[in-house]
């Protein structure tokens, strides 16, 4: 029997392979440089990670920002995709035309300046994204776009992405437990080096690509694996990676990602904005899940309201097998892992938002990431 295991080996040598480049930052260009074919094209880029408050972040940024345009889905189209149309993670751009993807916008108006926003967080895992961004936009153009990324702790985001996934009717999870799941992740780790929790077989070949593995709610936790593609397209100063409870929970005093982020790409803040997270108890937060419920309707999705908590269910693994997962995800998904990568790019301009110490203290960074995301 053979297999293919492109990764975690690739991984690792991509970490290491991507040359450090001196980038100067550019500034993230005025309302014109996104107007294209007549159109205003998404200059703003919420890659994800899913499960790590992107829908909290984008309905908070329709309510402070005064200039921010969304995408219009047809009526036969889910409506989720006002705030994540999936162009640049499905294969041949959905089908969709360049144009046909633009009229999703509004046509350009210079006295509007308005932002378009693009909040896919699929994009952040997704191998072939980058590429087909840079392919419509073109180098000029994709130059000036804004990314943010917010990622939770890998094993929280894994938990909740197991369950996310799991009442979807397609879902290969669909009749399986958190234990069960976690019980396949070891089996294929262990016998075919496959992180994920899917085995694909074909022709006695077993196939662990990017591709097979992009909705895996354990791949979609291994952060640096879904992050060295962007940075081969993409120059670090377009990067503001920002974790979890640094949005959601942000520590008394500390600036506002929310702030931070609508001024830089050039967002009009209306007047008495609230800019912290959206509370789960406020109306607005009735408001998402009153689209989300609106969304799982249109994908025919029979969402569970509530799951056990992470805790609760690593209770009723064994022991032993809760230990080999969490070094499963130290190693691939760890904190460390990713300050390495992030260290070599906030030398070059990436924002690690919060952060203030030396990126060249790998250790600094990683112990930032571990106690705020």
């Amino acid at each position: 029997m053979q297999f293919r295991r492109l990764w975690p080996p690739l991984v690792l040598i991509c970490l290491h392979a991507i040359a450090c480049q001196g980038l100067k930052y550019q500034n993230s260009g005025d309302f014109s440089d996104f107007c294209i074919n007549g159109h205003v094209a998404p200059k703003f880029f919420l890659l994800g990670a899913q499960k790590s408050a992107t829908t909290n972040f984008a309905f908070r940024l329709g309510d402070v920002g005064a200039n921010i345009a969304w995408a219009q889905p047809g009526p036969e189209e889910p409506s989720f995709f006002w705030k994540e149309p999936h162009i640049f993670n499905q294969e041949n751009y959905r089908g969709l035309t360049k144009d046909q993807w633009l009229a999703y916008y509004p046509k350009c108006n210079a006295s509007q300046n308005m932002i378009a926003v693009d909040a896919t967080p699929a994009y952040l895992a997704s191998y072939e994204a980058p590429e087909r961004i840079l392919s419509w936009y073109g180098h000029e153009v994709s130059e000036k776009i804004e990314f943010l990324i917010l990622l939770r702790d890998p094993l929280e985001r894994m938990h909740s992405s197991f369950h996310h996934q799991k009442n979807q009717p397609s879902s290969p999870w669909a009749s399986m437990s958190f234990a069960q799941y976690v019980d396949r992740v070891l089996a294929n780790y262990e016998s075919h080096g496959c992180l994920t929790g899917n085995v694909f077989l074909e022709d006695d070949n077993y196939h662990c690509s990017h591709s097979d593995a992009s909705n895996d709610p354990l791949y979609l936790s291994m952060y640096a694996a879904n992050l060295w593609p962007w940075f081969r397209f993409f120059r670090p100063t377009q990067f503001v990676v920002a974790p979890f409870r640094q949005y959601v929970t942000p520590k008394e005093g500390t600036p506002r990602l929310m702030e931070y982020e609508a001024k830089r790409v050039g967002v009009r803040i209306k007047p008495g904005s609230h800019m912290s997270a959206i509370p789960k108890s406020s109306k607005s937060a009735g408001l998402i899940r009153a689209a989300r419920r609106k969304a799982e309707e249109t994908r025919e999705v029979l969402a569970a309201e509530a799951y056990p908590g992470l805790e609760e269910e690593l209770a009723m693994i064994e022991t032993a097998k809760v230990e080999k997962l969490q070094a499963v995800i130290e190693r691939y998904a760890g904190a460390h892992l990713l300050a390495e990568l992030l260290g070599q790019r906030m030398k070059q301009g990436l924002v690690l938002f919060g952060f203030e110490g030396d990126p060249s203290n790998t250790s600094a960074v990683a112990e930032y990431l571990s106690e705020n995301w």
